[in-house]
């Protein structure tokens, strides 16, 4: 009783007073919060566990938003990155990445711009080095890059392989995501491990449009900045 008390805000004479109706429906409501589900609980019932595991690979990863806001409201930290190795000692695909890596990786721009609303990290980096904006360029996901730079993403960020994610974009035939990072003052002449530049990429897959957008923008091949 003092449950639907505390519901309808009245009691005593007034709480008598009150229509059946209303009565019931308080009981209602009140009976409702008690068998509500928390988070953990509508996680459970979705074959999920409460682990960042599952945050990543099994909501982030796929896009589904829902999913990630119960783990959010069920106090999972944004920015919590997935262990190199597993319970079982086997390497993960994931490792060292967070929930934005996972979403740009799969192209998932609404998400992306969900986790940043609601404070990832723009640059967490992975075990090699990799950022959401360097995951999102090897996946080719031109509207998710210009989401992050956007927001404020280091466009020139390199991973392991000393990789821009400029290079990357180049080396994958992205036009899109050669023109959003170039706009966002991508740096042109960066040389990676190969000790190749965006225009020697552009080279070799012989791509037109992409080789007069970086030399339009001043690139050059290795050779020619030694």
């Amino acid at each position: 009783m003092n449950s639907v008390i505390k519901t309808i805000g009245v009691s005593g004479p007034d709480l008598r007073s009150l229509p059946v109706v209303v009565l019931v429906a308080a009981l209602m409501i009140v009976a409702m919060a008690a068998f509500a589900e928390s988070p953990r609980e509508k996680l459970t019932g979705r074959g999920l566990e409460f682990t960042v595991e599952d945050f990543v690979r099994g909501a982030a990863a796929k896009g589904e938003i829902e999913t990630v806001k119960l783990f959010l409201a069920a106090g999972m930290d944004v920015n919590k990155k997935m262990p190199y190795l597993s319970t079982r000692g086997k390497r993960r695909g994931f490792g060292g990445q967070t929930a934005l890596h996972a979403a740009a990786s799969g192209g998932h721009a609404k998400l992306v711009a969900y986790l940043i609303e609601k404070g990832a990290a723009y640059d967490p980096t992975g075990n090699h080095n990799e950022t959401p904006l360097l995951v999102a360029a090897i996946a080719g996901h031109a509207k998710v890059i210009g989401l992050l730079a956007a927001k404020g993403a280091d466009v020139d960020r390199k991973d392991t392989y000393l990789q821009t994610p400029l290079i990357l974009s180049v080396k994958a035939g992205n036009v899109d995501a050669v023109k959003i990072l170039l706009a966002n003052g991508a740096k042109v002449n960066e040389i990676d491990f190969n000790r190749a530049a965006a225009l020697d990429y552009a080279g070799n897959a012989d791509n037109a449009e992409i080789i007069q957008l970086l030399k339009g923008s001043g690139g050059k091949k290795a050779h020619e900045l030694r």
